[in-house]
């Protein structure tokens, strides 16, 4: 069905269901990764970007050449990424 939609249409039918948690973002005082995928069709980069500017204390890392699935896409990179974050 979200085929027949259209890309944008059905993020447009999963905005409805989202939650805005921007304020609870800028509440965190603990670290934060944002990881988003360049050529990722669900999120865009400004979703990631406009909650980068809700925590600004977030760490952001932009991956190129993966989409949605970054974490099966691109799975060494994001385990190197997430050790890094949580390295001391």
């Amino acid at each position: 069905m979200s085929l027949d939609l259209g890309v944008e249409r059905f993020r447009q039918q999963l905005s409805v269901i989202r939650a805005d948690g921007h304020a609870e973002l800028a509440a965190l005082r603990c670290p934060l990764l944002l990881l988003a995928s360049r050529d990722d069709q669900m999120r865009t980069l400004q979703e990631t970007r406009n909650m980068q500017a809700a925590a600004p204390h977030a760490v952001c890392h932009i991956l190129d050449d993966c989409g949605h699935m970054s974490v099966l896409e691109q799975a060494e990179r994001i385990s190197q990424l997430l050790l890094d974050f949580l390295s001391p």
